[in-house]
């Protein structure tokens, strides 16, 4: 009987501080988001962050630029200020391209201009040194959305990334196992594309919704 293949290329996490010493107890904090946004702009020059959110419902999150997003993560993970030992979920959604005049979801007045459909992809991660939870996220085009698999510096990402390729079309490069997860391996499509349209059929049989 062969043993299963590694799918993932584990990457060594840095030793966590005495947290019984005195300068563990002080330099052990959460951070801010504006602390992550300022602490990135710092490592990458300003050429990562695009903007921070807070101003909606939701937890705050920063907007980084997709080419950085591998070295963002690694910054994160890696980083004594950081220490984001933990993955807690990667997740996708889909916005379709919008009209001027025309109210996106969640706003209340129409948009002035016409905008681009996105598909953004969020990144939850959680430290046990500092008990803080970042978020970073990225926005890639529609037509043909690509970034970087995360894989080599958590294991849990290979489930995660093949879960939004499998249900929005996603592509993480470099993923060692890049195929479906939830649907059938010949399944057409991404079903949570806001403009999906689902089979009537599948194999000869047919797809209850």
């Amino acid at each position: 009987m062969s043993l299963p293949r590694m799918t993932f290329k584990p990457t060594p996490v840095p030793a966590a501080p005495n947290l019984n010493s005195p300068s563990a107890a002080t330099n052990s904090q959460p951070k801010t988001i504006d602390q992550v946004a300022d602490a990135l702009k710092k490592a990458f020059q300003n050429s990562s962050v695009l903007s921070v959110e807070k101003s909606h419902k939701g937890d705050p999150y920063v907007v980084v630029n997709a080419d950085n997003l591998f070295e963002v993560i690694g910054f994160l993970r890696d980083d004594a200020a950081f220490q984001c030992q933990l993955l807690q979920c990667i997740s996708a959604t889909d916005f379709l391209p919008l009209k001027a005049g025309e109210t996106a979801p969640g706003a209340s007045t129409p948009l002035e201009k016409d905008t681009d459909g996105r598909i953004e992809v969020l990144y939850a991660l959680w430290s046990f040194t500092h008990r803080h939870q970042i978020l970073v996220k990225v926005c890639l085009g529609r037509e043909n959305p690509k970034i970087k698999s995360i894989c080599d510096f958590y294991r849990a990402a290979n489930w995660y990334e093949r879960e939004c390729w499998d249900l929005l079309g996603v592509i993480f490069e470099g993923h060692p196992d890049h195929q479906r997860i939830l649907l059938p391996p010949d399944w057409v499509g991404h079903p949570l594309r806001k403009d999906y349209v689902f089979p009537q059929e599948y194999n000869g049989m047919k797809v209850p919704l």
